[in-house]
């Protein structure tokens, strides 16, 4: 399912609400907005950590001291990580605020990993925590996000496809006939893939 209505650009680091701290204005000033959605975050629960709010959107970094930011980034067994984990369920909960209830009891995720860990194990146990029921609360909405199907692509094929697919879902001709290197800048990563007919050369492959 496709939806168009909007993408979502956003740091990979989350926050604890009580990181946001408090203001007296609010019942002062008819001015002041209160909406966490407007401050340029959310305000997320999930079952992995029932006792704790974190927010999390394209805001954070304005909304927090740096200090208080949360990375879920790591280089050893990122994928069973707590706060890897809840990011991942922060991001389903917003996309998932997009669609009605019933919508949600079937969800495909298409997500992307390092070229070099498609097909490993680690790779197989991302899958494993995606392809479940989620429980979230979003702002105080709770919503059950029943994924059915997890799809895990090498990193870089997601650049392509950003310039090449149509909303529709469509991907153009020429990317189906030509030979393409993309270069990936991530996070303490640098991933080098070529791409003939969509299909990746383990010949021309750089990891650094």
């Amino acid at each position: 399912m496709i939806n168009n209505e909007r993408s979502v650009i956003a740091p990979s680091a989350i926050a604890k609400k009580e990181s946001v701290g408090v203001s007296s204005i609010v019942n002062m000033s008819s001015d002041y907005d209160s909406n966490p959605g407007n401050s340029g975050y959310h305000e997320f629960n999930s079952n992995l950590d029932d006792d704790e709010v974190y927010i999390w959107g394209v805001g954070i970094k304005q909304a927090v001291d740096p200090d208080s930011l949360i990375p879920t980034y790591t280089h050893n067994n990122r994928y069973n990580q707590k706060r890897f984990k809840l990011l991942c369920s922060f991001i389903l909960a917003e996309l998932a605020s997009d669609y009605e209830e019933h919508e949600l009891n079937d969800v495909t995720v298409v997500t992307g990993v390092p070229s070099q860990e498609v097909g490993t194990k680690e790779a197989e146990e991302f899958k494993r925590f995606l392809q479940q029921k989620h429980l979230v609360t979003r702002n105080g909405v709770q919503r059950m996000i029943n994924v059915t199907d997890v799809r895990i692509t090498e990193q870089p094929l997601g650049t392509l496809l950003n310039e090449y697919m149509n909303d529709s879902g469509q991907i153009h001709k020429e990317l189906m006939t030509s030979t393409v290197t993309v270069i990936d800048f991530g996070a303490g990563t640098t991933i080098m893939d070529t791409f003939k007919n969509l299909k990746r050369l383990d010949t021309d492959h750089r990891h650094i």
